[in-house]
């Protein structure tokens, strides 16, 4: 386990998770996360509230943390492939390259975490991994690609174009 479970506060950053469990962590995870910094900049040395974190989560995200040395790089913005180990470093590559996208809910689960604690750096590595998986590229062989991951079997006719262009004016 990442997290300690004394009430020792030792210079730990103390933490109420999701079933009032107390944990402690290294303070720099408020470098990281702008919920937590803001909290524990109001909260008088108090426990930090972040019950929609659960303490696997919370390990998940540790763990990133620890991989940047509590300072993690920006993604690249645009993505530049649809190979995701392009467009991101090695270790958020190690990190999330083993997050599915369709078979579970791990990665919704922790870009939820992400958005929650407003860690915007693990936030773009997630959206960064499910982008990549849908990316195409400027040549029609990237389009073909993408539809057949989509499983669009048939193109759109004239009738369905014109309809979806009035429908939506502003999609040009």
């Amino acid at each position: 386990m990442d997290v300690e479970d004394n009430n020792q506060n030792n210079g730990m950053l103390g933490l109420i998770l999701k079933i009032d469990q107390r944990v402690e962590v290294d303070p720099r995870f408020k470098n990281v996360s702008v919920l937590v910094k803001e909290l524990s900049e109001t909260n008088n040395g108090e426990d930090i509230p972040i019950s929609q974190i659960s303490i696997e989560m919370l390990n998940v995200i540790l763990d990133y943390c620890k991989r940047h040395n509590w300072n993690p790089p920006k993604v690249s913005k645009p993505l530049q492939s649809a190979e995701l180990q392009k467009n991101l470093s090695e270790q958020d590559y190690l990190f999330i390259k083993d997050y599915p996208i369709y078979k579970d809910s791990r990665l919704n689960d922790l870009l939820q975490a992400a958005y929650y604690l407003q860690i915007q750096t693990l936030y773009d590595v997630c959206i960064c991994r499910i982008a990549s998986e849908f990316y195409f590229g400027k040549d029609q062989s990237s389009f073909d690609d993408l539809k057949k991951k989509l499983q669009v079997t048939e193109d759109l006719t004239i009738e369905q174009e014109e309809k979806i262009q009035k429908e939506y004016p502003w999609i040009q």
